[in-house]
């Protein structure tokens, strides 16, 4: 799905993917490309749990491919994956689990996702980042430790030779925290979760449907 966006832009920039797993340029090899994978022993673990966390589904994710399980089909919306429809080739089994994935993205039952993200946190001893997003969806997403977008965004300044001063960021959602705080200017959009307020420097007064992201760049820049 990103990847549409950013070939409809016309883009030839890096790319942050997974949350900040994977740095790169799409369709292209690039020397600084930035490739962080999360132990598969993690996300057999959380498969063997998947009924204690009451998981909806548990997906893992790779640069051009993502398997998901399947025991909940109905509760899985293709767009999240960016396909039209969750088909058979997507599904998790034992034999698919041989490469250590990006990410992993999950959906559960449980009301208080943020809670469950931090039991999971404690049960892995803090081995793993898990945080959430989705809005009023119940996702969360792990990532292998110390990865997140200011991970990535750190990483590219320095590729760049950039400093932070130099960053403009905006945000919405839970795991856009620490985003904002590195950034120079952050911005939390209309719609924001209220945990991100405090790491923003200004609310837009638009949200994500109302393109507050464009109209904001094109205040700043045009």
């Amino acid at each position: 799905m990103a990847l549409d966006y950013y070939l409809s832009l016309g883009l030839d920039t890096p790319m942050i993917n997974f949350n900040g797993s994977l740095t790169h340029i799409p369709e292209q090899r690039w020397e600084f490309e930035n490739n962080v994978t999360l132990d598969k022993r993690y996300l057999l673990k959380i498969l063997e749990l998947k009924d204690t966390f009451q998981m909806d589904f548990i997906a893992s994710e790779f640069r051009k491919k993502c398997f998901i399980t399947m025991d909940h089909l109905d509760r899985i919306s293709p767009m999240l994956f960016g396909v039209e429809k969750i088909t058979d080739d997507m599904t998790m089994d034992q034999s698919k689990i041989n490469t250590n994935p990006n990410a992993l993205l999950m959906q559960t039952r449980l009301s208080d996702k943020m809670a469950l993200a931090e039991s999971m946190r404690e049960y892995f001893n803090y081995e793993i980042e898990v945080d959430s997003w989705g809005g009023p969806l119940n996702i969360l997403e792990c990532s292998p430790k110390g990865v997140n977008k200011a991970y990535a965004l750190e990483y590219l300044l320095n590729v760049m030779n950039c400093s932070t001063q130099d960053l403009i960021a905006f945000g919405d959602e839970h795991n856009d925290t620490e985003m904002l705080e590195l950034a120079g200017t952050g911005f939390a959009m209309k719609n924001a979760s209220p945990v991100l307020l405090p790491f923003a420097d200004q609310q837009l007064t638009l949200s994500n449907e109302e393109d507050g992201v464009a109209k904001k760049l094109e205040e700043l820049f045009l």
